[in-house]
């Protein structure tokens, strides 16, 4: 009878461990599934964080000198630097025919500074993002003028997993990536880098160096969480495509991707820039 007793408790217990490990599955596996996205979403960025830049090859007609970049950094709108609340004038548009105009004046809201390491040595630039979110400056040594590029998560999302893979892969496309039917080919996918000396970071950064607020009667178009004026790690991809003259730009700094469409201006439309 003792026995059949210390049995029927020994089930009881038992049974009442399952109970109660089942409990605790339960509400691990929901606590899994509720935090996979940022799980996930830490995995690709330490991905990211792993794989090899691009850079312009020597001779090719997108490489252009870190030096000389860093020269045309100073010159752009003829002045050695700029803040937000000042009017770049003569800015010509991305699209004339669809913006009613060759060149517009534009508010600066905010001023990037962007700092990429490149084979050749570091390159810094100022980039101006002006009122309805567009941007204009240089990038790797180059003149551009780019309107904001509004994309779904999903999108956002294929961004990121389209620059790991071809800078994985190495054949520099990325097939259809807006779904218009356009192919483009990376030509600048600045990240990590992989000689640092002394005093550079282990990442290319950007860093808000002034910007306008609600009160001005603009409101600051990247995400907020730039805007504590500290340097914040960045990714970019620079690619075009092979039916007209649009650029993609797209940099990932404090968690999230910002997209653009723009182009890259001539030398007659550069000199025409002024900042005041």
């Amino acid at each position: 009878m003792f026995q059949i007793w210390g049995i029927i408790g020994t089930l009881a217990n038992l049974a009442i461990i399952a109970v109660v490990g089942y409990f605790f599955i339960t509400k691990y596996r929901a606590w899994q599934e509720e935090n996979a996205p940022r799980w996930e979403h830490e995995q690709k960025k330490v991905r990211l964080r792993g794989v090899a830049v691009i850079h312009p090859k020597d001779g090719n007609s997108g490489h252009v000198d870190v030096h000389t970049a860093n020269k045309r950094n100073l010159e752009f709108g003829k002045t050695p630097g700029f803040r937000a609340g000042q009017t770049i004038m003569e800015l010509p548009t991305v699209d004339p025919l669809k913006e009613k105009g060759s060149t517009t004046d534009r508010t600066i809201v905010g001023v990037l500074r962007m700092v990429v390491y490149r084979r050749s040595g570091e390159e810094s630039s100022d980039i101006a993002v002006t009122d309805k979110g567009g941007m204009a400056g240089l990038f790797g040594g180059k003149q551009y003028v780019f309107n904001p590029l509004t994309l779904t998560s999903r999108q956002s999302q294929r961004v990121e997993d389209e620059r790991q893979e071809v800078i994985e892969r190495g054949d520099k496309i990325m097939p259809n990536l807006l779904g218009d039917g356009r192919d483009w080919t990376i030509s600048r996918a600045m990240g990590k880098n992989k000689n640092p000396k002394t005093g550079q970071h282990d990442c290319s950064y950007l860093q808000v160096t002034s910007a306008l607020g609600e009160k001005e009667g603009f409101g600051f178009p990247l995400t907020p969480r730039i805007l504590d004026l500290e340097e914040h790690d960045m990714f970019d991809v620079l690619a075009t495509n092979d039916q007209d003259d649009e650029v993609f730009f797209a940099f990932w700094a404090a968690d999230t991707w910002h997209c653009f469409l723009g182009r890259e201006l001539t030398e007659s439309e550069v000199s025409s820039v002024t900042i005041v």
